[in-house]
């Protein structure tokens, strides 16, 4: 009766709530609080701004950062805090 306990815990873990190392180590990614349709840069105009290639890779990182869910939200210290840091 263990065994069979232990075999229906095992399956149920790893087959229908697929708790595996392989999602263990995958990165968490969080939904973005909202979506807006930011526009990218153009490297016409990138170039009339005189913005070099990393700064024009960096505008989505901001963009996936300015959408992002503030953590904590009910804690106005953090949230402040989180802002800070933004």
């Amino acid at each position: 009766m263990h065994c069979i306990l232990e075999g229906l815990v095992q399956h149920h873990v790893r087959s229908l709530l697929r708790l595996t190392n392989e999602t263990s180590d995958a990165a968490l990614c969080s939904n973005p609080a909202f979506h807006f349709p930011f526009k990218q840069v153009d490297p016409d105009i990138a170039e009339e701004l005189s913005m070099s290639q990393k700064e024009i890779s960096q505008v989505s990182m901001l963009h996936t950062l300015l959408t992002a869910q503030v953590p904590h939200h009910e804690d106005d210290v953090a949230v402040k805090v989180y802002l800070d840091q933004l």
